[in-house]
């Protein structure tokens, strides 16, 4: 994979051509938006980076899960096989924990199920628990 420097002079990868249509796949159907920050970083960038809204999901709060390019493919399969809840349940995997209990719901509880044979959890979030 090619790589490049970003605006502000950071290496990156180029996107794939599959990547890119797979992104904006989702973008059309508002499961991700694009943000200028960039996760890796942990800095605002002059670039741009992808971006589940999972606003109020997980604790009432304006909210983004970080999507790496590479995975773009995982959300759409998830999103084609269940709809949202595949989607809340391919973040719920990536953060190591449950949304709100209004979306624990039995098409979320089948996706999450499936796709923790496939997807480990990667990140660890400290829990929003419902009061």
């Amino acid at each position: 994979m090619r790589k490049s420097k970003n605006i502000e002079g950071n290496d990156h990868r180029n996107l794939t051509l599959l990547e890119c249509e797979q992104l904006f796949w989702l973008a059309s159907r508002d499961i991700v938006f694009f943000s200028t920050y960039e996760e890796g970083l942990q800095t605002w960038t002059n670039g741009w980076a992808a971006v589940i809204n999972v606003n109020d999901i997980f604790c009432y709060a304006a909210d983004a899960e970080h999507l790496e390019p590479e995975r773009a493919g995982e959300v759409i399969d998830a999103f084609k096989k269940w709809g949202y809840d595949g989607v809340i349940a391919w973040a719920s995997i990536k953060r190591n924990g449950d949304p709100l209990k209004k979306f624990i719901t039995p098409k979320f509880l089948e996706a999450k199920e499936e796709l923790l044979k496939k997807i480990p959890p990667i990140e660890i979030y400290p829990a929003c628990q419902d009061e």
